[in-house]
């Protein structure tokens, strides 16, 4: 089972809290590894969706680009954003998360960091995907949270 990203909702905050990228421990602010962009700014609400691998098939990604080359940065990275969420919500895939065994590990390790990592607020598990709803503790970045 693999998982090809998370995402974050866009808190409203200033760009000047963005921090030194080189550190992962540091705080990064607003970044992008191409495709969506994050946040990482502290002890602040993070909502995230994990999908597995084969959940949004890179032809059918491609081909939405493709489409929305005309549209502006922003505008084009929001429908993406919401283009891929209904997709994920048609269940494509193996759909590993469907299965019982396999959801109750997800569940296991995210209530696992639950006041260590993280304070974890809510979250559910799709067949192909799965959000929750964390606040960051000790200033931990994303990318260590999420290691």
């Amino acid at each position: 089972m693999g998982i090809i990203g998370a995402r974050t909702a866009r808190p409203r905050v200033n760009n000047k809290n963005v921090l030194n990228q080189n550190d992962k421990n540091q705080l990064r602010g607003w970044h992008s590894r191409g495709y969506l962009p994050h946040f990482d700014g502290g002890e602040i609400l993070q909502f995230i969706t994990l999908h597995l691998g084969d959940a949004l098939p890179l032809k059918v990604l491609e081909r939405w680009k493709s489409e929305l080359e005309h549209e502006k940065d922003d505008e084009r990275k929001k429908i993406l954003f919401w283009r891929a969420e209904k997709f994920a919500d048609q269940g494509i895939g193996e759909c590993f998360l469907g299965r019982e065994e396999i959801a109750a590990q997800v569940q296991e390790s995210l209530i696992f960091h639950h006041l260590k990592r993280y304070k974890l607020i809510s979250w559910v598990i799709m067949p192909n995907h799965a959000h929750f709803l964390i606040k960051p503790m000790n200033n931990l970045s994303l990318s260590v949270i999420m290691q």
